[in-house]
């Protein structure tokens, strides 16, 4: 028997309906809003997936394992009771077109029907990226990435990554650190915690931030669905950071990802030859954006500085004197003695000028007594 459609059936969400529906069978059968729209394109609408038949399906170019799901999901009525069992587990479901769905997933290749989430995800608006890298990685790659991680979420920027061991979950404690969202991305159903070490990252971001997937409740993580993950990370970002990386990681399919979704692609470099640096070290030989702070990654992304607009403010707020001392230290650095002579002021006074400055974390002390002062710490 058919559905039958009204044209005014409306979710709050504006989406009707019928459409949200078949988007939720389709997610739950494993396919994407492709599949969606070979649906439309062949069969005149979404909805009529619930009277399709096994030959309508096939004109619209799902496979055998595909056709036999979405039949057997329509018939057991599976996708109406997703929602119930998301919910009694704290999550919830978002569905393509609603304006929950984030804007930055929307266009990509096959993006999905819907999304399950657990936790309050990043307002639009929010700056956004991804750290990625190595399960096994070096002390100071965990490092960089935990400060990083903690740099930009202090500058208002989400950062997202898969709960992997290593940078990644690195990446998503540091963020955490400071109060600010952190998107967890799975290659599972929220109801599974993987790698099972970081239950407790996994239950403060889904308090803290965002706890996301594709996949519904019971798929199990399995090494062939992280792939398919990893284009999410990608998509909800607007560039991909790589901490450390083997040339063989399986860090670079999200970097192909990203080129794909016309990502920036961003890159810490290394010791040449290290194990760990031969991935990063390769994607900025092939025009990755080189990394060495978190100013770097604001400027590789487009957005404004924070540690640049704090210095520029306290720039514009110097005196007279202590403005003509910075610039002189911008110059080169410079000792008291080669300042005092170009100023013609007395040794004590540039002293206490550089004293003021320095303490404003504008100039830098070098050995030698010289001074430098500091733009783009």
């Amino acid at each position: 028997m058919r559905h039958v459609y009204s044209e005014n059936n409306q979710t709050g969400s504006g989406l009707r309906a019928e459409v949200r529906e078949a988007r939720l069978l389709l997610s739950l059968a494993g396919a994407t809003m492709r599949h969606a729209q070979q649906a439309a394109r062949v069969l005149g609408s979404e909805e009529e997936l619930f009277g399709a038949t096994v030959t309508t399906l096939r004109e619209a170019e799902f496979g055998n394992g595909l056709v036999k799901r979405v039949l057997s999901i329509r018939e057991n009525g599976a996708h109406r009771k997703l929602e119930d069992d998301l919910a009694k587990r704290g999550g919830k479901v978002v569905v393509h077109g609603e304006v929950d769905y984030p804007c930055r997933l929307r266009a990509i290749p096959d993006a999905p029907a819907a999304l399950y989430v657990r936790g309050s995800l990043p307002p639009d608006s929010q700056p956004v990226v991804a750290i990625i890298g190595s399960r096994r990685c070096t002390p100071e790659g965990l490092r960089f990435a935990l400060e990083i991680g903690e740099d930009l979420a202090q500058g208002g920027v989400a950062i997202v990554s898969g709960l992997a061991r290593g940078i990644d979950s690195a990446a998503l404690r540091g963020c955490l650190r400071r109060n600010t969202p952190a998107v967890g991305v799975l290659g599972s159903g929220l109801d599974f915690v993987y790698p099972p070490e970081n239950r407790d990252l996994f239950d403060q971001i889904g308090k803290e931030g965002a706890l996301l997937t594709e996949f519904p409740l019971g798929i199990r993580p399995t090494k062939h669905l992280f792939p398919r993950r990893n284009r999410l990370i990608s998509g909800l970002s607007e560039g991909v950071l790589v901490v450390e990386a083997s040339d063989r990681s399986g860090t670079l399919i999200t970097v192909d990802h990203a080129i794909d979704q016309n990502r920036v692609v961003m890159a810490v470099p290394g010791a040449v030859g290290g194990p760990f640096s031969r991935g990063t070290n390769r994607l900025i030989r092939d025009g990755a954006q080189v990394i060495l702070s978190p100013n770097d990654v604001f400027v590789s992304i487009g957005i404004p500085s924070p540690t640049l607009a704090r210095k520029e403010r306290k720039t514009a707020e110097l005196s007279g004197f202590d403005a003509r001392v910075f610039e002189l230290c911008a110059d080169r650095a410079s000792t008291a003695d080669t300042i005092a002579w170009r100023t013609q002021a007395s040794i004590n006074q540039i002293l206490g000028s550089l004293a003021r400055l320095e303490t404003q974390g504008l100039v830098k002390r070098f050995s030698g007594g010289r001074f430098l002062a500091i733009r783009d710490s």
